[in-house]
Order: structure tokens, then sequence, then C-alpha cells
């Protein structure tokens, strides 16, 4: 209380007139201002192309700009001989794989056809063989395919 009581017991009075009073609210603080002026960047970095090469600048100074918009090229003659250099191989791959794949049908066909010959003569031979085992064979090895074979 002794907050209260200097406060009543004050001496300095002011008029009336002075005093405005009003209702306070609570409520956003809005103020307008009205200026004009230059922005810069507070950090400027400084960019560096990955190869030497002339610049094309797409934008103007002051252009507003979005994101993932280009801003400048770099031309590099260097950086167009490796995307040949790169492509040419890429071309030379693709090739050897199709000439790969070629190769790789054409072994299969060769298997598959062994193998179709094989199940042919299987049959044969397994006749051949069962009448070389019950007696002496009246056509001799040129009755099985693979008796051909292994005679050549």
């Amino acid at each position: 209380m002794p907050v209260v009581q200097r406060w009543a017991d004050l001496r300095v009075t002011v008029l009336l007139e002075r005093l405005r009073v009003a209702e306070v609210t609570r409520g956003d603080l809005v103020r307008d201002v009205s200026v004009q002026g230059r922005v810069v960047a507070a950090v400027s970095p400084t960019v560096y192309a990955p190869a030497a090469g002339s610049i094309t600048l797409e934008v103007d100074a002051g252009a507003t700009v979005t994101s993932g918009q280009v801003l400048a090229v770099v031309e590099s003659p260097e950086l167009q001989n490796q995307l040949q250099q790169t492509l040419s191989s890429l071309q030379q791959q693709s090739v050897e794989l199709d000439r790969q794949r070629i190769e790789s049908r054409q072994l299969a066909l060769e298997n598959r056809k062994a193998a179709d010959l094989a199940s042919v003569a299987l049959p044969t031979c397994s006749t051949a063989m069962a009448s070389r085992t019950a007696g002496p064979s009246k056509s001799g090895p040129a009755a099985c395919l693979l008796c051909r074979l292994r005679a050549d």
C-alpha cells in the first residue's frame, strides 16, 4: 500500500481539458509508409561456371524473375565437344549392344537346332543300342545319328 499512499499524496494536478479519456480495445497496429528507394541484396554471391565460355544473360537487370527461370546461358566449346564425344560413345555402345543381341539370338537358335536334332536322334540311338546288345548290327554305325557323329 505504500505506492497507493504516495500516489494519493501527490500535489500535482492536471486540468481536465488536457486529459483525454478513451476506451481501450485490443487490435492490430496498422501504419502505412510510402517511400522511394532501391533494394540491394545483403549478400551478393559470386557465380562460377563449370567451364570457360561466353555468357549470355537471359534477364535484364532489375527484372522480376521466378523460381527455376534461366538467368544466363554459358556457351562453352569445350563442353560442346565433351557432349558430342559422349553422344558418339553412346551411339557406339548402342550399336554394340544390338550386335550382341543378334549374336545371342543366333547362338540360341543354333543351340535349339542342336537340341532338336538330339531329340530326333535319341529314339534312333536307343533302337540302335538295343539291337547292338541283342546281336550284331546289320546296319552298322550308320543306323544311329549320334553314332555317325561320333564316328566323324
